[in-house]
């Protein structure tokens, strides 16, 4: 499935505060209504054909997000646009503790910083320049979803 970019929330990332973030989220079906996603039709005749017919073309299908998908998705989405998550101000932000609530990623990440892709401290979340290149895998870890499909569902990272 086409991914599509967009403009992050918060404007820009750490290593360059000067230019505009555009980030393609793992999961992101194009366009997102705070608490849902939405797709549009993909096949342009189909597009037009609703118009023509006075529809709206623009949700095709689309998922309403549950809390949990809502705190993820920001998490990923911090991850991908910044390369950086603040763990207080997620925590503080959902009205919960981070590492109660992610205790199960750090595992999965631990390998991830062992190779030096990233760093935790203990109120935050660091990906280093050569984790940047593996973004998705990182991100991953916070994805309730992943791993649980019947077929993969995500393009490969590498």
């Amino acid at each position: 499935m086409p991914h599509t970019a967009h403009r992050c929330s918060h404007g820009s990332i750490g290593a360059r505060p000067w230019a505009s973030c555009l980030c393609i989220p793992p999961y992101q079906l194009r366009g997102d209504a705070h608490a849902a996603y939405a797709q549009n039709l993909k096949a342009l005749p189909a597009y037009y054909e609703r118009v023509a017919q006075g529809d709206i073309p623009t949700v095709f299908r689309g998922v309403r997000l549950s809390p949990d998908d809502q705190l993820r998705r920001h998490v990923i989405m911090q991850l991908m646009c910044s390369f950086h998550l603040d763990k207080d101000a997620v925590s503080t932000r959902f009205g919960m503790d981070f590492d109660d609530v992610f205790a199960d990623t750090w595992r999965r990440l631990a390998p991830l910083e062992a190779d030096g892709l990233l760093i935790r401290t203990d109120d935050a979340l660091h990906v280093q320049p050569p984790g940047r290149l593996l973004i998705r895998s990182i991100a991953r870890a916070f994805d309730a979803y992943w791993g649980h499909a019947a077929a993969p569902v995500h393009a490969a990272t590498v």
